[in-house]
């Protein structure tokens, strides 16, 4: 374990109602147009390894809007972030 991993979550905290509420408050945050976050997958067997956020976004003159990612720490340095944040460029 390393600085960066933070102790697992109680199970008591990992239920299906919680997960629920998490999807409809990102669900809610898409239809304001304010945030969208993505999955990232393994290609070769589609394991979800992270994901990515774009947040903060402005639709003006110009469109603008922040991103964000997390990979889990079994993946790090192998360009999964580079490969989802470029893809994000283009959505």
């Amino acid at each position: 374990m390393d600085k960066f991993d933070f102790k697992n979550k109680p199970l008591k905290e990992l239920t299906r109602s919680k997960y629920k509420r998490i999807l409809e408050v990102q669900q809610e945050n898409t239809k304001n147009d304010f945030l969208f976050d993505f999955g990232i997958f393994l290609k070769k067997n589609g394991k979800l390894i992270g994901g990515c956020s774009l947040m903060d976004i402005s639709r003006q003159v110009f469109q603008n809007a922040y991103i964000g990612y997390h990979i889990f720490n079994n993946y790090w340095s192998q360009g999964y972030a580079q490969e989802a944040i470029n893809a994000c460029l283009y959505l």
